[in-house]
Parts: C-alpha cells; sequence; structure tokens
C-alpha cells in the first residue's frame, strides 16, 4: 500500500523506520482494546510506550506498530519485521495515555485514524 505525498502539516512526528510499509488504521493504545476491534474487523495501529512478548498477538495482526521506545534490535522492531507489520519505533515526542497519543503539540484521540510509515520513518494523519 502507498500512499500520495502529503503537506507537511499532517506529519505528525518521525522515529526510527523500525519495519518497512505503510499501515493505517484506527489507534488503540490498550492491547485488549486492539483486539476487539480487529476481531471487528477494524485495521488498527497500536501505539505502545514499549513491548513486551505479551503483546505479539496484538501486533503481528495490526495493520502498523509505534512506539516511544526502541531501536532496530528491540522487540518491537524485530517482531513487527518478522510478521511484515509496518512500524516505527523510538518516536521522538511520543507521549501515550488511555485517551490517545501526543506527538510534540499534535494529539490523535483512541479510535482516530493514522498512518504509520515504516519506510519513510513517518507518523501521520490519515488522508480523509
Amino acid at each position: 500500500m502507498s500512499i500520495d505525498d502529503t503537506a507537511a502539516e499532517d506529519v505528525l512526528g518521525v522515529g526510527v523506520a523500525a519495519s518497512p510499509g505503510v499501515g493505517i488504521g484506527e489507534l488503540h493504545v490498550d492491547i485488549d482494546d486492539a483486539l476487539d476491534a480487529m476481531d471487528a474487523g477494524r485495521p488498527v495501529v497500536v501505539a505502545l510506550e514499549t513491548t513486551s512478548p505479551g503483546d505479539v498477538l496484538a501486533m503481528v495482526r495490526a495493520a502498523g506498530v509505534l512506539t516511544a521506545l526502541g531501536g532496530l534490535e528491540s522487540h518491537a522492531a524485530v517482531v513487527t519485521r518478522s510478521a511484515g507489520v509496518p512500524a516505527v519505533v523510538s518516536v521522538q515526542g511520543l507521549t501515550i495515555s488511555r485517551e490517545g497519543i501526543r506527538i510534540s503539540a499534535a494529539t490523535v484521540k483512541v479510535g482516530e485514524a493514522v498512518v504509520v510509515d515504516g519506510t519513510s520513518r513517518e507518523i501521520r494523519r490519515s488522508p480523509p
């Protein structure tokens, strides 16, 4: 999947390109909620501070994964690359709360669409 170039203001943040490709889905910050949305047939982007083995089931089914911490050899990077899921890790300025994410001054609420570009290392607002 690819998307057209978008305006610079659509870029929410950048990190380390951990797994190539582009994933678009509704944002979830809770693994159980993410799995429920996936079970309902909705594409999901999972945002986590860092990942652990308990997160793998959601990670491999996600449209994309983004994390606040990690690097090219992190758990998130290794799992997403092996599953072919786009991922950006160590997103600069990313904070996660139960309500959603904040990257610098931009916010995305749980359930809103977001783009994870594991090739360009960008997190973007989803095109309309």
